[in-house]
């Protein structure tokens, strides 16, 4: 059984105008085949929601960088014991509570003397502005449960981080956001999702797709992992070797890449290139 695990923003959809068109003929055959296809992003629950809709998808999702894994109620055979349910999914969460997030940002930014705005104080015009979004949009992307993006104001970008990470907290970076997370990472979720599919199905192959720094973790975790050509891509390759890489941005190479393992041509992807020792695994 081969199963999809792909990054949203800049992997399947374009990093600017938020189109999979060059992806539909990829995203069709997964549906002609029933493969599952799923969604691993920082996006929450209730944006994703939304493209879950528009992509006809019914698979689970894993939503806040691995804040959560949600499966929908009666997707598995057998029964997975989940603490919590909400609207029809077994919720299973990793996160630690938003506010204690943002009360953590708060003190690293005031020791470090390095100015941040996070999401929480962006109206939501502002991060429409700022994602590119509609308003209908933003206000999804500020439902936030276990994790705040933020943008760094000030170049003491390294003390920050330090003190975020010295109040046992982590970061990651997206397309467009730095963000503050707790233990939970995207690969956990994956892992445990693999697991499930596993023993409901017995042997699985994965295949995982993205394009920023905190989808390097969900790479390793996979049969596949494929790299999306963006400004992050050497660095990802630090921290993936074995990734292919693809010669396109966004849905059309999502699609390539795709259509390629399907067909059982993953040989014509990007061969990966050699490692530039002197950049940092962030």
């Amino acid at each position: 059984m081969l199963i999809i695990f792909s990054d949203l923003d800049g992997t399947l959809l374009d990093h600017e105008s938020y189109s999979y068109d060059d992806a539909r003929p990829a995203l069709a055959l997964i549906k002609d085949m029933s493969i599952p296809l799923v969604l691993v992003t920082s996006k929450t629950r209730a944006e994703v929601e939304v493209w879950r809709e528009r992509l006809e998808n019914r698979d689970p999702f894993i939503v806040e960088n691995g804040g959560a894994l949600y499966l929908p109620h009666g997707y598995f055979p057998v029964t997975f014991q989940a603490p919590a349910y909400r609207n029809g999914y077994a919720a299973i969460e990793f996160g630690t509570p938003y506010e204690e997030l943002v009360k953590t940002l708060h003190a690293a930014s005031s020791e470090s003397q390095c100015r941040v705005v996070g999401f929480h104080e962006m109206s939501v015009e502002e991060v429409s502005l700022r994602c590119g979004i509609s308003l209908e949009q933003a206000f999804l992307a500020k439902q936030r449960e276990y994790d705040e993006p933020f943008e760094i104001l000030d170049p003491s970008v390294e003390q920050l981080l330090d003190c975020i990470e010295s109040r046992k907290k982590r970061w990651t970076r997206g397309g467009r956001f730095y963000h503050i997370l707790g233990a939970n990472d995207k690969a956990h979720c994956v892992r445990l999702l693999t697991h499930f599919f596993q023993r409901a199905y017995g042997e699985v192959t994965t295949v995982g797709l993205g394009d920023s720094l905190n989808d390097a973790r969900f790479l390793k975790a996979v049969d596949f992992p494929i790299v999306l050509k963006s400004a992050d891509s050497a660095r990802i390759r630090a921290m993936v070797p074995r990734a292919y890489l693809t010669d396109l941005p966004g849905p059309g190479g999502w699609n390539r890449a795709i259509m390629e393992i399907l067909q059982g041509n993953e040989n014509r992807l990007v061969k990966p290139e050699p490692i530039d020792s002197t950049l940092k695994a962030e």
